[in-house]
């Protein structure tokens, strides 16, 4: 019995598969994650993210005083409550280099952001508001 559990388990997951490019454009849309995030977007030294929709979505970050920059692909987008997002990214390239895809920093990661009124959070660091640039 425990075997047949673990197999439909498995066939579940499977047959789900990845969530589709409109599925996450769907959930960046209706969360109004799409765009960049700065927690001071008049200061150009301060770090940015950036959630891009589209046919491959992706999340950036560039953080200018520490010289560092990234892009990952966007694999999945789940609304977890009206003030909550999931986003699993998996990264593709670290300060202009791509990331070794058997490298453990190409491993999938899963971010938690939050609404705090028209501003978002992460599970650590401050929080973002919605850049015009």
């Amino acid at each position: 019995m425990h075997r047949f559990a673990v197999v439909v388990a498995l066939l579940t997951v499977v047959a789900a598969g990845p969530a589709s490019a409109q599925d996450i454009d769907a959930v960046f849309k209706a969360f109004g994650l799409l765009g960049t995030w700065s927690p001071n977007c008049s200061d150009k030294s301060q770090p940015r993210l950036t959630f891009a929709g589209g046919s491959k979505p992706t999340a950036s970050f560039n953080n200018p005083a520490r010289d560092e920059s990234g892009e990952a692909s966007v694999t999945a987008a789940e609304r977890v409550s009206d003030e909550k997002v999931s986003v699993t990214v998996t990264p593709a390239k670290r300060n202009g280099k791509s990331v070794d895809p058997k490298s453990s920093e190409s491993r999938p990661q899963i971010m938690a952001i939050e609404k705090v009124g028209d501003k978002i959070k992460g599970p650590s660091g401050p929080t973002l508001e919605r850049c015009a640039n």
